[in-house]
This record gives structure tokens, sequence and C-alpha cells, in this order.
């Protein structure tokens, strides 16, 4: 029997009872490493009630922690959140001691409580980068210093969007040695095979109009991050030169009719609709109904579904300086400032005068198998690497 390497994650992001509306990213990573590790997860769901509910199933312990917004007294949270992995340590629960190396998956908390355990039981830790961690580097001044020994003790640094890099050394680069030499590009793994179109690019025809295509979950907390308003009035300005132009939202959640009642107020009823379709209905299925895929959200962590519309066949309009910007060439989308509905509106209005040639480019793209980056193979061989070159390092 193969003796695997145990791997503790922490993150408050892991799909589980507590919390099933988060996405599979890091279950995803889990799951295709478990040949090789032993991954226990613990997974901290962030709630302002005391009292606690804790499920463990096989290697997944989820319990409720307790945490005020905005890392209001952020050392009693700490200190807390330890105290509670102890108290798991000493009920048997998580094993610190098997324990060979801890994957903190954001850094603002998850990281704290990594380096915290670190300091304490000599267990290496790695984290994963994501947007909220930088945006607590411009409101946590008071943090920012605790912050650089968190990343300065981290084995690894991995960064799910090119983007992020830049922003890193902006902040550490001059306060911490040879960080860039621990950074390490990690995007979310999406199974490409899935949501492969053979059709690519292959348009219905809808005589004049120009249908663009936005999907996320339409949930009230998504609203502000996935830049509906913005959408909904860069769609109204650019119908002002090209009336044909029209969009549809679809996903599902419990902000449906809220998204209807705005497209009633920016009175676009008849451009836009909103469709009802569930996660088992793959992007793919519908994808050739459209001239290009937009959503300018900020923050985006990552954004899957610019993958998933790539692999469709569709162009994309993304945003600047998150998600998935640094990953592709200009050739295959247009990259706009969110904060921006003149830009928003421009992007669109170049995507259906030229649509039928950044769909080609799309083909292109896709015949050099240029989204293989995002397979199981590639991101879980490259995570792999890294972990077993850290433990080779003398551990």
């Amino acid at each position: 029997m193969i003796n695997k390497t145990n791997i503790l994650h922490v993150t408050y992001d892991y799909p589980t009872g507590l919390t099933p509306y988060k996405t599979r990213n890091i279950e995803k990573l889990c799951e295709s490493t478990d040949r090789i590790f032993n991954n226990t997860i613990l997974s901290l769901n962030r709630t302002l009630s005391l009292r606690k509910k804790m499920l463990v199933h096989d290697k997944i312990i989820a319990f409720d922690n307790f945490s005020l917004p905005f890392s209001i007294l952020f050392k009693n949270y700490l200190r807390r959140t330890v105290n509670e992995i102890k108290e798991l340590n000493d009920m048997h629960k998580v094993e610190l001691k098997n324990i060979r190396v801890i994957h903190a998956h954001k850094m603002s908390y998850e990281g704290a409580i990594a380096y915290e355990i670190s300091r304490e039981y000599g267990i290496p830790y790695v984290i994963t980068m994501r947007q909220s961690d930088i945006k607590m580097w411009k409101y946590r001044p008071d943090l920012r210093g605790y912050y650089g020994r968190i990343l300065k003790n981290a084995e690894m640094i991995y960064l799910v969007s090119p983007w992020m890099r830049k922003r890193v050394l902006e902040w550490y680069g001059k306060k911490i040695n040879n960080i860039d030499g621990k950074i390490l590009l990690l995007g979310s793994i999406v199974d490409i095979v899935k949501y492969r179109n053979n059709g690519q690019g292959v348009r219905r025809a809808y005589g004049d109009q120009k249908k663009f295509l936005s999907v996320f979950k339409i949930k009230k907390n998504y609203m502000k991050i996935k830049n509906v308003r913005r959408l909904l009035s860069a769609v109204k300005m650019a119908r002002e030169r090209n009336p044909g132009i029209c969009l549809d939202i679809t996903g599902e959640g419990n902000a449906v009719d809220d998204v209807k009642n705005m497209i009633k107020k920016y009175r676009l009823e008849a451009a836009v609709d909103v469709k009802v379709y569930d996660n088992r209905n793959r992007m793919n299925n519908y994808a050739g109904d459209y001239e290009c895929f937009i959503m300018p959200s900020y923050p985006e962590t990552f954004g899957v579904a610019y993958v998933e519309a790539l692999v469709s066949g569709l162009p994309i309009i993304y945003s600047k300086n998150t998600g998935i910007d640094g990953y592709f060439g200009d050739d295959i989308g247009v990259k706009v400032d969110p904060f921006s509905v003149g830009n928003i509106a421009d992007a669109v209005l170049r995507l259906s005068r030229e649509s039928a040639q950044y769909k080609e480019n799309v083909r292109e793209f896709l015949g050099k198998n240029s989204l293989d980056i995002f397979s199981e193979e590639k991101v879980a061989g490259k995570y792999i690497e890294s972990i077993e070159y850290i433990l080779g390092a003398g551990r």
C-alpha cells in the first residue's frame, strides 16, 4: 500500500451540508489529487450566530465559525478559530501530528489560521491568493504587516489568475526576499470535454438580432458582484446605436424577480430576457444562439463560466484586473473597465460587428488545445508537483 501524504485544507469555500451553495473549485482539486494525497478538509462556515453546527463526513469536517464582517475584532476571531481546531485535534477528528502540509485557500483568513498553526506545530503551509485578499490589503492597513508575515513564511503562493502577480509584487515585492520565486499560477479545474461543443460558433438565424449571453447564479448577494446594473445600462446604451442588440441572462437563484424588475426599470423588456436554467443545462447546449458571452463582473476570483463559453465557441467580454484577465490574448475577447458603462457598451458594439472574426479566432484557439491549462491533468499535475517539491526540500 502506498503511503499517501496528508494534506489539511482550510477553507470557507467548500460545498457541504452547511454551505451547499459554494462552488466546486476546491472540491475538484481535492478529488483530482486523492490518488496521491490524503486530503482532509476543514470547511468553515462564517456566521454571526453563536450557536454551532458541525458535520463530519469521512475526511470532511464542516463547522460554523463565528466571525464579524470586515475583519472586525480579527485577532479575537483568529484566536478562537485556532483554539477550535486544536479542540478538533484533541478529539482526534483532525490529527495535526500526521499532517505534512496545510493548504490555506485564501490568505486573509485561512492563511492566518495556517500561519498560527504552523508556528505552534511546525507544519509547512501553502496559500491560494484570491481577489478578496488583495482587497483586504487596501482596507486593513493595520493588518498589512501581519499579512506580510503570512506570505513570507508560506512555502508556496498559488495565484488563480496572472493579473494578481503584479499586485502581490507591488505590495510585498520589496519587503519579502524572493517572494516572486514562490509564486505559482494555478487556475481552476474545468472539465473541458464536458463543455466541448461540436458545433462551435454556429449561430442560429435571428434576423437582425445580435444576441448576447450572460450566465451566473442569480442570487441577491451576487447582483453587485456580477455588475448587473452596469450591464443593463451598457445594453441600453449600445441599443441606441444598434437596436438589434439583445441579452439573455440565464441561471437560477433567489433574485430572478429582482433582475426582472431592473429590466423593467431600464425599459428593456423587449431586449433583455431572464431564462431560468439549472446547472444541468450546460452552456454548450445553447451557446450557438449567441454572438458572445458577456460578464463584466467585479470582483471575480476566476470565472469558470468564461472558460465554458470559450469551449462552447463563444468570444468573451470580461473585466480587467480581475477573474481570468491575463490568461488570454485580445483576439478571442474584449477586456473592459467594469466601472465604465460606456466602455462595456463599446465592447458590445464591437462584438456585434465583428463576432464572426472573433468566433473564427476562438475556433483556432481551441484547435491548439489552448484551454488544456485548465484540465484536471494539467492543474492537478502542477499542484502535486509543487507539494512534492516542498516536501522534498529537506522536509
